[in-house]
């Protein structure tokens, strides 16, 4: 009995250690979805210069930016734009500090400039991006083996107690 019950800690803390590992590579992903996500506003402004609605709307409905839930949000009351791209950056609680800057920068540039002034603000938000997500990558690459470690060692420590 007592080994099976050793068994199963080992496993939970392996489990424990690899979802804190995985969720810490999380933002890393979603900041690359952010970069992909003004990159595709950035082709869309060139190819066909489209109202800042119906840009919200186009970009939302790629099914690869269905997980941004602020950009659902703010899609469904697009032409309240950008009070609804404030409103939906500020409510989605997911969304760090750094990325709500860089976001409501995209908001406030999104038709108030010229088509060159859009795309350069936007190629800007794009640099910041790729400099948080690298920043992330680097800290997600030193913190997931201490996770995945402190899980193992922390099972063996109770397996320990518990022989």
């Amino acid at each position: 009995m007592k080994l099976l019950g050793v068994i199963l800690i080992l496993c939970a803390g392996t489990l424990c250690g690899g979802a804190a590992a995985r969720s810490l590579s999380a933002y890393p992903a979603r900041l690359r979805l952010l970069r992909q996500m003004v990159t595709a506003m950035i082709t869309e402004l060139r190819g066909t210069l489209p109202l800042t609605a119906d840009l919200i709307r186009h970009t939302a409905a790629i099914p690869d930016f269905a997980p941004l839930c602020f950009l659902q949000a703010a899609a469904g009351n697009a032409e309240q734009f950008p009070y609804c791209w404030r409103d939906a950056i500020r409510n989605d609680r997911s969304l760090t500090p750094e990325e709500r800057a860089v976001l409501l920068t995209v908001g406030d540039t999104l038709g108030n400039s010229t088509l060159d002034g859009q795309v350069a603000t936007l190629e800007l938000c794009l640099e910041r991006l790729s400099e948080v997500q690298s920043a992330a990558e680097i800290r997600c690459g030193k913190k997931a083996p201490v996770c995945r470690s402190i899980g193992i060692l922390g099972a063996l420590f109770f397996s320990i107690l518990l022989l």
